[in-house]
């Protein structure tokens, strides 16, 4: 299978999105390809993603891989594991520049199964 692509949304402060329909996200189609949040076509230097996990089935572990783009000190940090709970939703706030891959994407992995959902979500600088 391939990795499922993931758009973020850029917010502008005190501004709404356009309507975004259901809140769902995008669902990763295989779990070990996982999905790639493509940030190439957005402002992201210095800013943070808002990202929202959804598992509609018996819960899981996602895994946020760890960053290999230069010159990023944040990127030896590492990844990052979420677990979620059986039809159940998480929402993190991240720093972009930690998990930031060299081809402008976040790759993010499911352990098991493929119901995991993902929004992401660009937060204003100034916010």
């Amino acid at each position: 299978m391939a990795v499922t692509t993931i758009v973020p949304i850029a917010l502008t402060l005190n501004t709404a999105t356009a309507d975004e329909g259901a809140i769902s996200g995008t669902q990763i189609v295989t779990g070990a390809d996982g999905g790639s949040i493509d940030l190439s076509t957005v402002s992201y230097l210095g800013r943070r993603m808002l990202i929202n996990l959804t598992d509609d089935s018996s819960g899981d572990d996602v895994t946020i891989a760890a960053g290999d783009r230069p010159p990023s000190q944040l990127a030896d940090l590492g990844a990052l594991v979420i677990t979620i709970a059986a039809s159940d939703r998480k929402t993190i706030v991240i720093e972009i520049a930690r998990f930031l891959k060299s081809d402008e994407t976040i790759l993010l992995t499911a352990a098991g199964d493929a119901s995991i959902s993902v929004a992401a979500y660009i937060l204003p600088r100034n916010a």
